[in-house]
């Protein structure tokens, strides 16, 4: 969670949309949060959840909101997941995730992911659009 503090600090400084022409860490940020996450899946005692292994969130949008909140909207990779779970493609979900920045610390308070409609994730008008979340996790 470090490396990701490190790369997304600077951000918190500003509001608004990040403007992903420019930002260069996309791919380190995809694999760090994806390892972030994957913690919480194997600490998760919901055994549904626990299933689940992302291999990356690759961003699509990102906003920082009252210089705490990154919002982040992806698409996440699985490396494995339950055959059962049926995707937009057989290993990629959408993802939002609600991470906050406080006492130098990046913490995970949102994560949705999977859609029950199977959203077409190409392109990014889906992050504007109702997504039929499978999955929830709060802090």
């Amino acid at each position: 969670m470090e490396a990701v503090k490190e790369i997304m600090e600077p951000y918190f400084q500003e509001n608004g949309k990040i403007d992903m022409h420019h930002f260069e860490q996309k791919k380190d940020v995809s694999y760090l949060l994806a390892l972030m996450i994957n913690c919480e899946f194997v600490l998760d005692t919901n055994t549904e959840i626990s299933n689940f292994g992302a291999d990356d969130i690759i961003p699509v949008r990102l906003e920082i909101e009252d210089n705490t909140v990154l919002k982040y909207w992806g698409k996440i990779n699985w490396l494995s997941k339950p055959s059962e779970h049926q995707c937009h493609r057989s290993f990629q979900d959408p993802f939002y995730g609600e991470f906050t920045f406080d006492h130098q610390e990046l913490k995970i308070e949102k994560m949705l992911f999977g859609s029950y409609d199977q959203t077409d994730l190409d392109g990014s008008y889906w992050v504007d659009a109702e997504v039929n979340w499978m999955y929830e996790f709060k802090r």
